[in-house]
């Protein structure tokens, strides 16, 4: 998989390039690319084929965080337990659950 603005996704098929959220098919040899067309000359051309591959945003369980972080959202956040402190909620931490601010 692949990040492109705010969307995760699939690699394209052997054969597809990735081009504005869409996977295109490539143009053969002695072919030009002409944006949704595959083109030689005025007579031989042809619509390339073409899919949209599978994507997910952070807010997608697929989305994980790396090591060490946790998720909250769309966001990770570093995990307090990695200093020895307790998490207290998006990224904020104490010495303790105690010490952990009460709404």
């Amino acid at each position: 998989t692949f990040r492109s603005a705010a969307l995760c996704y699939e690699n394209c098929n052997s054969g597809f390039s990735f081009w504005g959220g869409v996977c295109w098919e490539e143009c053969p040899s002695g072919y030009h690319n002409d944006g949704a067309i595959c083109g030689k000359d005025f007579f031989h051309w042809f619509f390339k084929k073409s899919y949209i591959p599978k994507s997910y945003t952070n807010f997608s369980p697929q989305s994980v965080c790396p090591s060490g972080m946790y998720k909250l959202g769309a966001l990770c956040y570093t995990s307090c337990a990695n200093v020895g402190l307790q998490n207290c909620g998006i990224g904020a931490c104490a010495a303790n659950s105690a010490g952990c601010a009460k709404g």
